[in-house]
C-alpha cells in the first residue's frame, strides 16, 4: 500500500480564530461602552484584548503547522504539538471505527475532524478516539480510504486473499507429499 500525506486545511485554522474571537467579543463589546464613558479605559481594554489575542493568532498558526498525518501502509500516524508534542501510530488492523464530526462552523468552511478508534479504547463507543485529524477537507474520501486499508488487512490477515498463494502452497505440499509416498513405494517393492 502506497502513503498518503493528508494535510489539514487552512480552514480550520480560520475556523479555530473565529470561535476564539467569539469568545471575547463581549469584552471588545464592553469597552466600545466603555469609549463613551472613559476613553482612557476603552484604550486600555482594547490593548488587553489585542495582547491577548496576539500571542492566540501566532500559537495557533504554529499548531497548525505542527498538524500531520499518514496512511503509510498498514498504520495510520497522526503528529500535533506545540510544546508538547503527541505522535500517534496506530495499526490498520486494530482500527474498529471510524467517525467523522463537524460543527456548523466547520461545515461553512468545509472541514472537520476524523476520530480512529480501536477496541482497547475505554469507555463508551465515540467517548476518546485515540487519533483525531483535525481540518480534514474530504472528510468522507479520508475515511473511506481508511476504511478500505482496514478491510485490505484485515482480509489479507484472514487468509481471504491471496487464493492464488494458498493454493500454490497446497500444490507444492500435494507434490512432496506424493514425492514421499513414491518413495515409500520404493522402499516397499525392494523389500518384498
Amino acid at each position: 500500500m502506497n502513503e498518503i500525506a493528508v494535510k489539514p486545511d487552512r480552514g480550520q485554522r480560520t475556523v479555530w480564530l473565529i470561535h476564539w474571537s467569539l469568545w471575547f467579543f463581549p469584552i471588545l463589546f464592553c469597552s466600545l461602552v466603555l469609549m463613551v464613558i472613559n476613553p482612557l479605559l476603552f484604550g486600555l481594554c482594547a490593548l488587553g484584548w489585542i495582547l491577548f489575542m496576539l500571542p492566540l493568532v501566532l500559537w495557533l498558526g504554529a499548531y497548525f503547522r505542527s498538524l500531520d498525518y499518514t496512511l503509510a501502509g498498514d498504520v495510520v500516524k497522526g503528529r500535533r504539538g506545540v510544546l508538547f508534542k503527541r505522535s500517534v501510530t496506530m495499526p490498520v488492523h486494530k482500527i474498529t471505527n471510524v467517525d467523522i464530526t463537524h460543527g456548523p462552523l466547520q461545515r461553512k468552511f468545509g472541514v472537520g475532524y476524523i476520530h480512529c478508534q480501536t477496541a482497547g479504547a475505554g469507555g463508551q463507543q465515540g467517548a476518546r478516539a485515540e487519533l483525531k485529524m483535525e481540518g480534514i477537507r474530504d472528510l468522507e474520501k479520508v475515511k473511506d480510504t481508511i476504511l478500505e486499508r482496514v478491510r485490505e488487512t484485515s482480509m489479507t490477515r484472514t487468509g481471504a486473499i491471496k487464493p492464488q498463494t494458498a493454493a500454490a502452497q497446497d500444490s507444492n505440499v500435494m507434490t512432496d507429499i506424493l514425492a514421499e509416498l513414491r518413495a515409500i513405494r520404493e522402499v516397499l517393492k525392494e523389500k518384498a
